[in-house]
């Protein structure tokens, strides 16, 4: 099994991060090994990896939890490996803080092999990953409540990494590049007017699916 957690301080508010970050289509924009997020439906994600050699790694997974503008979670239910992991949003100061964790069980054979080769330091790619959302981050618009100099942002890591029980302190450090194409401000009204992956914009009002 692989596993990581780190978290992200963020010049922008818990609200502004959750628009963007709930919606599981913006991950390829910062997540590395993620080609493509596509909603089967409110609950229902189909996700496509980036694996080596053309070999093509992908699985469906489904909304566990969904707290509007806190925490969500998300589950594998079959496809090329076994995932789980969560979200969570906090205010911090004038900001927010967003703490990611994963853990990914690849199969057996060549997909395996793949995923293993990809996942060689999942605690480091995390922490690149948010890295690159913090990029994509201090590149919108300030809020009114923003008030950081630079909007400048900084990650940790939560835990250690583990790969079938061993474990490692890592420290974070910028990862390069932003996120692919362009990135779209969840404060513009084109962004507000999106419809959230998980729930629609009237039950993201109300809280959303649990």
């Amino acid at each position: 099994m692989y596993k990581a957690e780190a978290s992200i301080s963020l010049p922008a508010s818990q609200q502004r991060v959750w628009d963007f970050i709930s919606n599981y289509q913006n991950f390829d924009q910062f997540m590395s090994h993620v080609e493509k997020v596509q909603m089967l439906d409110t609950r229902t994600s189909s996700w496509a990896m980036r694996g080596p050699l053309g070999i093509p790694v992908s699985w469906r997974a489904i909304t566990t939890s969904f707290e509007v503008p806190r925490h969500l979670s998300w589950q594998s239910t079959d496809g090329s490996l076994q995932t789980t992991g969560f979200i969570r949003v906090e205010p911090e100061g004038p900001g927010s803080r967003v703490t990611v964790h994963v853990e990914y069980v690849p199969p057996l054979g060549a997909i395996g092999e793949a995923v293993a080769s990809v996942f060689k330091d999942p605690q480091r790619m995390l922490e690149n990953d948010l890295e690159k959302l913090g990029w994509i981050v201090s590149g919108w618009p300030v809020e009114a409540m923003d008030t950081r100099p630079g909007g400048s942002s900084r990650t940790e890591s939560s835990t250690s990494m583990g790969h079938s029980g061993g474990s490692s302190g890592t420290s974070s450090g910028y990862g390069s590049g932003s996120g692919k194409g362009s990135v779209s401000d969840p404060g513009t009204s084109d962004s507000a007017d999106r419809t959230n992956p998980v729930s629609g914009p009237d039950e993201r009002r109300r809280g959303g699916d649990r």
